[in-house]
């Protein structure tokens, strides 16, 4: 029995889990996204845009919250 036939059976759930991968990685980017524009704002010529700001900071909190409960929900 070769390779293929051992892995076939389990061939969608190969599939599951590298889109899952790919969802984490992207999903991993989006802090250091939020620095770059919150960077954008606070450095921008000109008064702080403060509910810009705001807005960045609770864009970044929200995915950040998400995260720490789905890493926690997977320990248990």
């Amino acid at each position: 029995m070769n390779a293929v036939a051992l892995l076939r059976p389990h061939a969608g759930s190969f599939v599951a889990v590298v889109i899952l991968q790919i969802v984490g990685s992207v999903a991993g980017l989006a802090p250091l996204l939020a620095v770059v524009e919150l960077g954008r704002v606070l450095l921008s010529p000109g008064p702080v845009d403060h509910g810009r700001a705001w807005i960045v900071v609770a864009a970044r909190c929200c995915p950040v919250a998400n995260a720490s409960a789905c890493r926690l929900h997977a320990r248990c």
